[in-house]
């Protein structure tokens, strides 16, 4: 099975063409090894029933928000996160869901009431702000928030799909 590379320049002009076959001929090792490459594509090569099958199994099951937040989302047919239970590596921190959007990924935290506690409030703070400072976008959903509000503060990410 072969799958298309589309290789967009933006912003070109009729000028720059000549740079480009250049460029694009230097990168042909690059882009033929990418060709051998076994990518794993969840959502977007997923139907909704196969995306929730697997979010599913992969939520953090000792959570009293994921399950709740996953089955509002496939219920009310909004847009499924992308993956669950990511781990970033930079920062030693696991987001409980990632939307893959085009402006990067958005990473949801569904909080329970183990986060009222001072101390882990704390952390939260310190490791989203750290997050947030990267460039990340971050969700916060704290259960004494209803799923409902949440979609509303943030439709952008929460939206009805087909």
């Amino acid at each position: 099975m072969h799958s298309k590379v589309m290789v967009l320049f933006p912003n070109h002009s009729s000028n720059s063409i000549p740079l480009l076959k250049k460029e694009a001929h230097s990168i042909k090792e690059v882009l033929e090894r990418l060709m051998d490459c076994d990518l794993s594509l969840l959502q977007k090569g997923n139907d909704r029933q196969e995306q929730y099958k697997y979010l599913l199994g992969a939520y953090d099951k000792s959570s009293g928000t994921e399950f709740p937040l996953m089955k509002y989302l496939y219920k009310n047919k909004l847009t499924l996160p992308d993956k669950a239970q990511v781990f970033i590596d930079e920062y030693y921190i696991s987001a409980d869901f990632v939307y893959n959007t085009h402006n990067g990924p958005v990473l949801i935290f569904c909080d329970g009431a183990v986060h009222d506690k001072e101390s882990l409030k704390a952390d939260d703070l310190h490791k989203r702000t750290l997050l947030r400072d990267h460039g990340y976008d971050v969700i916060e959903w704290h259960y004494k928030e209803t799923v409902e509000e949440l979609v509303v503060r943030r439709k952008d990410v929460f939206r009805k799909t087909n």
